[in-house]
């Protein structure tokens, strides 16, 4: 049943088009052109290449290209598999959307590895030229004329023929380019046009679809240059050609989204990645694990949470069901509210959970803290459920300390090493084992505000009070939280980020991972002021300073804690079971 419904669901991600962007070409940094017939590309057009540009900066570009009506795509679709008593009265909605993204560099040339595929147009050819059976096959291939592109990263779609044919038209794309350099030529409208009508081709999608003269949108971003130092002053026109660019800076990040690479990278290693300037979402983002998923549940191995959640409501009793508010309800939750079924952590506060907070709280780590499952809470805002996750979050991170010291004693950290291979390099690392993994924590909802909030207030230093002592990495939590916009915030801990999209994500590791100091560096045992993680380690590595606690203190420190808990616990558990005690002496069982 599931594998049902995971495979209509893919097969509605696949076949949903994304939007095309509206023009605005009055926007002084990031303009947005519509090149349509009689129209030239922003890098051949001299009104573009007049704008004022800093002297370090160049330009780059995104093009969406060959923009077609979604309501002409549907209606062929439509009329492909169904028969006319089977169509919907619902009216079709339309809008248009494009057949590829594709990346160009200040001189015009094409980025290859930019190149990414709409899945709505191949799903759609495939369709219309087979059937919609055909996607359950993962698709035929038109690829007698195109070769492989080495240097791509894998594509891991759920469907080979659209993965098979990315790859080779991102090839095609790298021949064609490679053309324009040696013939020193730029990619024009005619070469444009050429490449929508030969992947519209091979996606086997009619040319009626596009008009004559092809239409596309391009946007416009800034970038550094290397090698080249800013004075501060605008320059007109764009950068020499064969301008490598760097890094983007902040403005430009913000809106272009697409660089992603660390401090001092060179221009051919970031622009000529295959992250670089994929900045638009023209596929579902999620369609590869809903590929996972169908998979899980076609061999019966979904998630027991996932399961719960996807159960028709009638297979659950209504008589397992408790209205805490019965005599029997009370028992119940008095049970619930055991000492013994309290987690190891809870959050520092000067005000303990209130009676329905804490019960939730047990009730969860009793039925989760070692079995996957689902568990809901429900409240009106104001009522603390944002308080309750914070002890959920603070018993987790005891239970993953508790396994980490296990894993220490037991010599069972890292596995072996192993390598990702990304373009050309291979990465070198670490898997955590098993008993360490899987003690992550990630807050997700549909309202981004409300994630937000807990993931900016838990490292706060307003969210534990004075007399809480212990502190992790404040400098550095206290940078990361500052760069996700909470200027003023102060924090207590490396706790938590605001993570998402991917600006929130480069914002994060930038200052988390990436950032190096200005100024003189500091002998502290932590990160200092513009440090981030991986400068501090290195200095730890390199012996050019001492970290703030040896691993074995740290595990002795840790150990003790523990044991203050378990004579705590045990002064609570004594304490509950006194009325039990009297009720036995008095007779009143």
């Amino acid at each position: 049943m599931y594998a049902k419904l995971f495979r209509f669901w893919q097969t509605i991600e696949a076949l949903s088009p994304q939007g095309a962007d509206k023009p605005d070409a009055s926007n002084r940094s990031f303009p947005i052109y519509r090149v349509e017939d009689g129209n030239l590309p922003p890098w051949l057009d001299s009104s573009h290449l007049r704008r004022p540009i800093l002297a370090n900066k160049a330009w780059r570009y995104s093009l969406q290209c060959g923009l077609f009506d979604s309501l002409k795509l549907a209606e062929l679709l439509t009329t492909k598999i169904s028969q006319p008593d089977d169509v919907l009265n619902e009216k079709l909605k339309g809008g248009e959307s494009r057949l590829f993204d594709l990346g160009f560099d200040d001189s015009g040339i094409p980025i290859p590895e930019t190149f990414v595929l709409s899945m709505a147009c191949w799903a759609s050819g495939q369709i219309l030229q087979f059937n919609v059976d055909i996607l359950e096959q993962g698709g035929q291939k038109n690829l007698d004329d195109v070769k492989v592109y080495d240097h791509v990263l894998p594509i891991n779609s759920g469907y080979e023929g659209f993965d098979a044919l990315s790859k080779r038209l991102i090839g095609y794309v790298a021949e064609q380019a490679a053309v324009l350099q040696k013939q020193n030529q730029k990619a024009t409208k005619e070469w444009l046009d050429h490449l929508v009508r030969f992947v519209a081709d091979k996606c086997y999608l009619p040319e009626h679809l596009f008009s004559d003269q092809p239409t596309y949108i391009a946007k416009c971003f800034q970038v550094k240059v290397e090698g080249k130092t800013s004075a501060g002053k605008p320059q007109e026109g764009n950068g020499q050609p064969g301008d490598k660019a760097g890094d983007a800076d902040e403005s430009s990040t913000a809106q272009s989204d697409d660089l992603i690479g660390k401090p001092g990278d060179k221009a051919k290693d970031v622009v000529g990645s295959s992250a670089a300037q994929r900045n638009d979402l023209i596929n579902s983002f999620y369609i590869g694990d809903l590929t996972l998923l169908k998979k899980a549940a076609e061999t019966k191995n979904l998630g027991k949470g996932l399961q719960a959640f996807l159960a028709p409501h009638n297979i659950r009793p209504i008589n397992l069901r408790t209205d805490l508010r019965t005599p029997e309800g009370v028992q119940i939750s008095l049970k619930m509210l055991s000492p013994e079924r309290m987690p190891r952590g809870c959050w520092p506060s000067d005000h303990p959970l209130v009676f329905s907070q804490q019960l939730a709280v047990n009730e969860i780590w009793h039925r989760l803290a070692k079995e996957p499952g689902l568990f809901a809470v429900n409240g009106p805002p104001g009522t603390g459920k944002t308080t309750l996750l914070r002890d959920i979050v603070a018993a987790v991170i005891v239970e993953r300390a508790a396994h980490l010291v296990e894993a220490v004693r037991k010599n069972r950290t890292f596995g072996q090493k192993q390598n990702q291979k990304i373009g050309d390099r291979l990465i070198p690392y670490y898997p955590f084992e098993d008993a360490v993994a899987g003690t992550s924590i990630v807050v997700v909802s549909a309202n981004n505000g409300a994630v937000e909030n807990v993931s900016l207030e838990l490292p706060s230093i307003n969210s534990v009070p004075n007399r809480v002592k212990g502190r992790y990495f404040t400098e550095l939590a206290t940078e990361v939280l500052r760069a996700q916009g909470q200027k003023s915030a102060s924090a207590w801990g490396l706790l938590a980020a605001r993570l998402g999209n991917k600006q929130n994500r480069t914002t994060f590791l930038d200052k988390f991972w990436w950032a190096e100091p200005c100024g003189a560096e500091t002998k502290v045992g932590q990160p200092g002021s513009g440090e981030g993680l991986r400068w501090h380690l290195n200095q730890i590595k390199c012996s050019s300073r001492q970290p703030s606690m040896l691993l074995e203190d740290a595990i002795e420190q840790f150990e003790q804690a523990q044991s203050k808990e378990k004579k705590a616990r045990q002064k609570l558990i004594d304490a509950a079971d006194i009325p039990k005690h009297i009720q036995k002496k008095t007779g009143n069982v």
